[in-house]
């Protein structure tokens, strides 16, 4: 990995953040884009915004697939060569497409990883009954990364995204060459993202209040 291409990654990336965070937070609403959110909120958890989907995925280039792990499959997309960066998008309940087209820039400095987390997009559902946790995401990304034969690679979360990308950090600091954080809170508080943590936080709590 070169300086300079490292430094032309940190740069790009920078930019697209910057650019996504200026849309998030000064997009002036309407009443026809405010409507539009609450007549597809139930959409939008699994599919984000209708006929978004089917048109990023045919961005020329993009190399598609799916990824087994523990009772599924993620589904992903990728596209370039070079610094392999994963982007984990927000939600929880959303899926890759937000990302797109933005990250393609990156593809003439790295391997830019897109995908979506169990349960959303094209990824299979859990019919174990079970509750999705972030220990089962962190491990699901982790299975990803062996089965894109990947020693090491950058972590990008947005939001929720970038609680996960923390979470995935602590647990597999060996693995990530960067962390990148777009408008995410620090991992912790009353998630209970550790059984032990959590139990920990519950009793502080009772005992303060």
């Amino acid at each position: 990995m070169s300086i300079r291409k490292s430094i032309s990654l940190i740069c790009v990336v920078a930019l697209i953040l910057a650019i996504l965070s200026y849309k998030w937070f000064y997009k002036k609403p309407t009443r026809e884009t405010i409507f539009d959110e609450i007549v597809n909120i139930p959409k939008d958890l699994v599919l984000d915004v209708p006929y978004l989907p089917p048109l990023c995925d045919e961005i020329a280039g993009l190399k598609k697939g799916y990824a087994d792990v523990k009772n599924g499959k993620l589904y992903y997309e990728e596209e370039g060569k070079g610094i392999p960066i994963v982007l984990i998008n927000g939600g929880p309940g959303g899926t890759h497409h937000s990302f797109h087209p933005y990250f393609s820039q990156l593809k003439d400095v790295a391997r830019v990883i897109y995908y979506d987390q169990r349960g959303t997009g094209k990824s299979s559902k859990d019919d174990t009954g079970k509750t999705y946790t972030i220990k089962q995401a962190v491990e699901d990304l982790e299975s990803l990364r062996k089965a894109l034969k990947i020693d090491k690679w950058a972590v990008l979360g947005w939001s929720y995204g970038g609680l996960l990308a923390q979470c995935y950090a602590l647990t597999y600091p060996n693995r990530c060459t960067a962390i990148i954080l777009g408008t995410s809170d620090p991992a912790g508080g009353n998630e209970g993202l550790y059984t032990g943590e959590g139990v920990k936080y519950e009793r502080a709590h009772k005992f303060i209040s």
